[in-house]
This record gives C-alpha cells, structure tokens and sequence, in this order.
C-alpha cells in the first residue's frame, strides 16, 4: 500500500510538472530569437496603439496581451529598466482599455511603444 501512494504521488508530481512547464514562456536564446520577439512585441504594440485609437477595446486587449507576452521572452541587453517601465505603461493602458478608456489608454500605449523602440534600437 505505501509503494502505491509513492508511485501516486511521483506520478502527480509528474503530470504537475509536465503542466507548469507548458504554459511558461520561454526566453529567447539566441541573438536572432531575441530580435524576432523584439519585432513581434513592436507589431503587437503597434496594432494595440491602432485599435484604441480607433475605439476598438477588445481588439486592442488582444494585440496588447500578445505584446506583453513576447516581451517576456527577451533577455539580454533589451531587458532592461526601460523594458520595465514601457511594460508598467502597458499595465496602466491595459487596466485603462478593460475600463473602456480607449482614448487615455491609446497615450499610455503610444509612449510605451516609443520606449521600447529606443531601448530595442540601444539593444540592437
């Protein structure tokens, strides 16, 4: 009976394991994979800073969230204290867009894709 509750719970731990790590962002690992996050992340804030400017909220979340999400996959010499605060902006922009506040939220965004094109070009 005690090997029984062993193996359960080694194979818990397994399935847990095997869970947790799929849904974890990966870092990029090569120069060419940080670039195509750092490209991906500026398309995606370019389409959210469009959206709210033209009203659309839901459309603006979505390219919003996609963007922060390949932010978190730089590393290097583009993640850095200006990454931060651009993403502090996007955090405000994204509570101002679920308020429905596309107009303050589209300045938020505006400034922080200008912040991360500087601090990617310092990078690049």
């Amino acid at each position: 009976m005690k090997n029984f509750k062993v193996q359960s719970t080694m194979a818990a731990l397994l399935v847990a394991g095997v869970l947790g790590v799929s849904s974890v962002s990966f870092a990029a690992e090569d120069a060419a994979g940080v670039k195509r996050e750092m490209d991906a992340t500026l398309a995606d804030f370019t389409a959210a800073v469009d959206h709210a400017k033209q009203g659309h909220k839901d459309e603006a979340l979505t390219s919003l969230k996609s963007g922060k999400q390949h932010a978190k996959s730089i590393t290097g010499a583009a993640n850095s204290k200006g990454k931060q605060v651009a993403m502090e902006k996007a955090t405000e922009a994204q509570r101002l867009l679920k308020e429905g506040d596309t107009a303050g939220a589209s300045t938020l965004l505006e400034e922080s894709l200008n912040m991360l094109k500087a601090e990617f070009a310092k990078a690049s």
